[in-house]
């Protein structure tokens, strides 16, 4: 499946280290613009070397090629992940109704 501007997709990355016990996750990223943030990531309940993030409604705002990173930090320590890409498309415009079609009475 594709991922459209404003979708509410779980971005989760694989560490390849375990990660338990480290005091904070991130998943750092950068949008098409060049805008940079991070979200505070949470460690998967399947494996302890994996991360990941549920996005928000109107946080992936751009279209585009995103740039995600995880980050590991505890005390004296920072460990960075490798970067990875979500290609970000704009979908079609609204154009749909939620009101059902009224049937005329026979």
């Amino acid at each position: 499946m594709e991922t459209f501007v404003n979708d509410t997709p779980r971005i989760t990355l694989d560490t390849g280290i375990d990660i338990s016990g480290y005091a904070t996750l991130q998943i750092r990223y950068r949008k098409p613009d060049g805008t940079t943030g991070c979200w505070t990531a949470t460690e998967c309940a399947y494996s302890n070397e994996c991360i990941y993030y549920d996005v928000e409604l109107y946080e992936l705002d751009q279209e585009g090629t995103w740039l995600v990173q995880g980050v590991v930090l505890d005390t004296g320590v920072r460990l960075t992940g490798r970067w990875c890409k979500i290609k970000v498309h704009e979908p079609l415009a609204e154009f749909c109704t939620t009101v059902p079609p009224t049937t005329p009475a026979p």
